[in-house]
């Protein structure tokens, strides 16, 4: 679009380059790699990926789709980089002595946190406390979900935690990484699967009291805290390629392998008390992806 209306520093003669030669920016490619290529040699530079690595990430398809992006010479280190997903220092850098190189804030725990204290819950006006504790999850009008969605017909909460393999979203784009992790599951404790008549490998629907609801494959296991259902995040995808587009005339098809599994964000809470809120935490307002109230069912 900017190249078509005319914006300037876009198009064939946009990125100035060191060397003194101008580079072009038709890409997000184009701009972000020269990015990376900065890190990868800044002072000592990195050494170039291993082929193992390389083909780990699917890294020489993505080199050949973006070549032009940068010098042939560069791609070796920038390819040590992305495979690694940033540079890092070695360990012993990181320290002075026994202390952190980079700490925070230095030789302080915070066990009150006076910028907490003096911040008002924006709804009931009450000043947070300021220091850890044991808060009720509750609507924003103050009703506990305990109340408002008795345990007797939504008697599990959800637990999300990031896998190995899909610690980042975007690992759903690598196929190897897709191959070694295909799908995550609807994970529940062992008593609760048995109270329930379940066994590892049911089809199931988990749904919550304000519409939302997602089926998955079970997976039991002892692991998993009782009335609780432990979800893998990086799944479920809707975007990221899991669904086609048209750009033009050209269609970019879906890869279906992006969308497998369960995505713990399509099954957040509503909070009925405000119009059109989703139930969040009170101090930060972020959306809940831990707690909730469900309830599963065999399909």
């Amino acid at each position: 679009m900017a190249v078509r209306i005319g914006l300037p520093g876009f198009g064939e003669n946009a990125i100035p380059g060191a060397d003194g030669k101008v580079y072009p920016l038709k890409s997000a490619e184009d701009y972000w790699l020269k990015a990376v290529a900065n890190i990868a040699f800044d002072e000592t530079p990195v050494p170039d990926v291993s082929a193992t690595d390389a083909k780990l990430m699917d890294l020489p398809d993505f080199a050949k789709r973006y070549q032009g992006s940068l010098k042939a010479q560069e791609w070796p280190k920038v390819q040590y980089v992305l495979a690694r997903g940033g540079r890092f220092e070695e360990y012993n850098a990181g320290f002075v002595g026994t202390d952190a190189k980079y700490p925070n804030v230095a030789r302080v725990v915070n066990f009150y946190f006076e910028n907490a204290a003096t911040a008002r819950n924006s709804t009931s006006g009450e000043v947070f406390a300021g220091t850890g504790g044991w808060y009720p999850e509750a609507l924003h009008n103050g009703t506990p979900l305990d109340k408002a969605y008795p345990a007797a017909e939504w008697p599990f909460r959800i637990a999300s935690y990031k896998p190995k393999f899909r610690s980042i979203a975007l690992l759903a784009s690598t196929t190897i990484m897709r191959d070694l992790g295909k799908t995550n599951f609807i994970e529940m404790n062992t008593a609760d699967a048995a109270r329930l008549g379940l066994k590892n490998g049911d089809k199931v629907k988990v749904s919550n009291p304000t519409g939302a609801s997602a089926t998955g494959t079970l997976l039991v296991r002892d692991g998993v805290a009782p009335n609780t259902l432990g979800i893998a995040f990086g799944y479920g995808h809707w975007e990221y390629g899991a669904r086609s587009y048209s750009v033009g005339d050209k269609v970019i098809p879906a890869d279906p392998a992006v969308g497998t599994g369960v995505a713990v964000n399509g099954l957040g809470l509503m909070d009925t008390t405000v119009p059109l809120y989703g139930f969040a935490d009170p101090a930060t307002g972020i959306p809940a992806r831990n707690g909730g109230r469900f309830k599963v069912e065999k399909v």
